[in-house]
């Protein structure tokens, strides 16, 4: 995803995972909003860089439920499930979307 992002912006030099003189967005998109939603970073993370251990885990990925075909996980830190405006499957999870358990 870095390279498409680089790719798309032209750049040929790897400077992190901002590039300088390109949008940023100050608030994470990993945070939860309003204590409702959320965007996943990863399905094998537990939370984000400030709450590393939010989210209830099965084996290696988030324990998502679906609810009225909606993704939530439960928020251990604020206890209650938060809706997922995202799943992100990288790597090795990708194989989770095949199972037919997030349809």
């Amino acid at each position: 995803m870095t390279l498409l992002y680089y790719f798309a912006h032209g750049a040929n030099e790897f400077v992190g995972l901002r590039l300088p003189d390109y949008p940023y967005y100050e608030n994470d998109l990993t945070k939860i909003f309003d204590n409702e939603f959320t965007f996943d970073i990863h399905m094998g993370i537990r939370g984000n860089h400030i709450y590393p251990d939010d989210y209830e885990m099965e084996g290696t990925h988030k324990k998502i439920k679906i609810i009225d075909g909606i993704p939530y996980c439960f928020n251990n830190r604020l206890n209650k499930d938060i809706r997922f405006v995202l799943l992100h499957f990288q790597g090795r999870h990708k194989n989770l979307m095949d199972t037919g358990t997030y349809n």
